[in-house]
């Protein structure tokens, strides 16, 4: 959903409240969004705020490291300092101080965010139902919550591309410093990386799948040349990383990446998107070597793999179909939030088998799709589902955007379809980066549809002010806050 705001009251012509002389009309265009004629004073002034890094994209930044990459984790002398602690504190106490309620207003608006908290609060209402309600509850309160609350601070405290550029910018970092670690520490057996930090390889497939476009978005034409030779090393370190992974779902999800990008990553020219792909898929067969064609040719043959119907009952076919199980016996409520292994140890057929104390895995569902389903019935089943697409749909604009806008937009589109594939394969539900994912798409849409001039005006009122508001569904007269200034 996009959004477009008309003052109340229009200004007298004549360049009155930061508007050019031929009058509103010329800034805003003909439906309230910036046109392409040239900019107020007051837009000018608040596009090169929006270029400067703030105590608040400081510890939005540390957030994205601590949730994400797990950098204490990966450096022990950070671990007793508490990061993700530090960071959850200082911004909310950053977001609260600077007026971040008012901001929340803006970002609530969105599909997006709107999908997010319908997931949260079947979640919520999946506890009395559980298996195992005290473990559900705190999974929520300790766990998802943090999660939550993270994509929330992110979604409402973004002002437009810029910002989210930056914590695009700090995602792809933290990608890049995860694999040079896990590469420079942790051996290759059987021909992947075992053993890693937090994740499995599976996950990190997943991860670097989706950070591979974020990285891709630094690389196009107009962007710093500093930045574009940094954003290629990045991308070399993310597929070299993704090769030793040796996960085959990375794989498919790194394929269909590739074809999105070059089909609808217009940002680049055709010619361009054909070469980056061949010159991609000769590094793959480069860096992968002979163990990881090995690896990539057991796709071809699915029937042979373990995971195929029957092979073995921790195969994954098998554990999806007990899921479904799961999900028909309990069609409303699931059988709770991060319950899946609770019904594998109590409600499937072979959890019989304990009691003649014979040894059975409580697995996880290894499909996000499944685990949804399974966990929180067909309502979380389809609100996830609903979640992803509205994600992933670009909203339609009725007038000029940003070619940078545009072009994050298309990036992240592509990260949200790499988690659909990848989480095809995992138990991701409900994964710190798709949260942080949902809130960088939240961010760039609520506000950076707002023209700038509407925004710098805002930033120095001190009252909110009555505008009319537009949105894919018609509109109406609401408030609109102050956006805070940069903290």
């Amino acid at each position: 959903m996009s959004y477009a705001a008309y003052p109340a009251a229009p200004p007298a012509r004549g360049g009155a409240a930061g508007f050019p002389a031929a009058g509103p009309r010329a800034a805003y265009g003909r439906r309230g969004f910036a046109s392409a004629g040239p900019a107020p004073v007051s837009a000018s002034a608040a596009s090169a705020s929006a270029g400067k890094w703030t105590a608040m994209d400081g510890a939005l930044a540390l957030l994205i490291l601590t949730y994400v990459w797990r950098v204490q984790d990966l450096f022990s002398v950070l671990h007793p300092l508490q990061l993700a602690s530090l960071g959850t504190l200082g911004a909310t106490g950053l977001f609260v101080a600077g007026g971040g309620m008012a901001r929340l207003e803006v970002a609530r608006r969105q599909p997006v965010y709107r999908w997010a908290v319908a997931l949260l609060v079947m979640m919520v209402l999946s506890v009395p139902f559980a298996l195992f309600p005290g473990a559900i509850f705190r999974f929520i309160l300790e766990d998802h919550l943090k999660t939550f609350l993270m994509m929330t601070l992110i979604a409402a405290s973004l002002r437009g591309a810029g910002g989210a550029s930056r914590m695009a910018g700090v995602h792809v970092a933290g990608a890049v410093v995860y694999c040079l670690v896990v590469i420079s520490r942790f051996p290759m057996v059987g021909g992947r990386l075992q053993s890693l930090v937090y994740y499995d390889s599976n996950d990190l497939g997943m991860l670097l799948v989706c950070t591979l476009p974020l990285a891709v978005y630094f690389l196009r034409p107009g962007e710093r040349g500093w930045v574009r030779l940094m954003a290629l090393g990045g991308a070399g370190v993310i597929l070299l990383g993704l090769v030793r992974s040796g996960s085959r779902g990375g794989t498919l999800g790194l394929l269909t990446v590739c074809v999105y990008m070059l089909l609808r990553f217009s940002v680049f020219s055709k010619k361009a998107r054909l070469g980056a792909l061949m010159a991609g898929v000769g590094a793959l067969v480069f860096l992968g070597g002979a163990a990881y064609r090995k690896q990539m040719e057991t796709l071809l043959h699915p029937t042979q793999d373990y995971n195929w119907s029957g092979k073995s009952p921790e195969g994954r076919m098998e554990v999806w179909k007990r899921g479904v199980g799961y999900m028909l016996a309990r069609p409303l409520t699931g059988v709770g939030a991060s319950g899946f292994y609770v019904a594998e140890g109590t409600l499937s057929e072979r959890a019989k088998r304990q009691q003649y104390g014979k040894p059975l895995k409580w697995s996880a569902p290894h499909n996000s799709f499944v685990q949804a389903g399974a966990e929180l019935g067909f309502p979380g089943l389809f609100i996830f589902l609903g979640l992803l697409f509205v994600a992933f749909r670009r909203p339609k604009h009725d007038g000029p955007v940003d070619g940078n806008h545009a072009a994050l937009e298309r990036a992240l589109s592509a990260s949200i379809l790499g988690y659909a594939v990848t989480g095809f394969f995992l138990s991701q539900a409900y994964a710190a980066l798709l949260y942080t994912l949902l809130g960088i798409i939240v961010g760039l849409r609520a506000f950076a549809a707002v023209p700038a001039a509407a925004a710098a005006a805002a930033q120095t009122s001190a009252a909110p002010a009555r505008v009319r508001v537009y949105g894919r569904r018609g509109g109406g007269w609401g408030m609109v806050p102050p956006l805070p200034p940069a903290v």
